[in-house]
């Protein structure tokens, strides 16, 4: 993935966990990775999963079981690189970008280690943040968005933190940026 909007970091993490059963079957894969689903573009007007879809497929057919998609950061335009000179949106491009990931996701599973009875954790933390989008503020006050508003122009939030074994993920709400991301490692 590229970030489109110039100056802002690139994140380049794949997130991959692997629940096996007793047989050492796979069940579930569950991948996590930045970049909006478009590698199609703005201009198609065809339903597809775009990328994750075909990523999905690709991973189920290989490792089995099925594949669990979650987008990470998308904020700063995390995204599939602009198409260069003469090259279209369309399912060729798709299968492309498709199986580059997944190359990746491949090196990823080579390099999993197994743990054995991985504890889970969840921790939930609400909060208030101000908001500063002025649009935000006006459509908010006219009702066209439904969102209860706080004293001193604040709306509740919430993230939570999932701990499983030595894996930990953190949700956010909408889009956040890479460099938000950097803040807390």
């Amino acid at each position: 993935m590229v970030n489109l909007n110039e100056g802002e970091p690139v994140d380049d993490a794949l997130g991959l966990i692997v629940f096996r059963d007793e047989s050492a079957r796979t069940v579930a894969v569950l991948l996590n990775i930045n970049g909006h689903p478009e590698a199609m573009w703005s201009d198609n007007k065809i339903l597809t999963a775009d990328y994750p879809g075909r990523l999905c497929e690709l991973t189920e057919e290989k490792f089995g079981g099925g594949a669990i998609f979650f987008s990470a950061d998308l904020g700063a335009m995390m995204s599939p690189a602009r198409p260069g000179p003469g090259e279209t949106h369309d399912f060729a491009r798709l299968e492309r970008i498709s199986r580059r990931i997944f190359q990746d996701l491949e090196r990823g599973m080579e390099r999993l280690v197994e743990e054995e009875n991985p504890v889970l954790v969840h921790k939930l933390a609400r909060f208030l943040v101000p908001i500063e989008n002025e649009r935000f503020k006006l459509l908010s006050e006219t009702g066209i968005i439904k969102r209860e508003v706080y004293e001193g122009d604040h709306i509740l939030t919430q993230v939570h933190l999932i701990e499983l074994g030595s894996v930990q993920m953190v949700t956010f709400p909408g889009e956040v940026y890479p460099k938000m991301l950097s803040l807390i490692h």
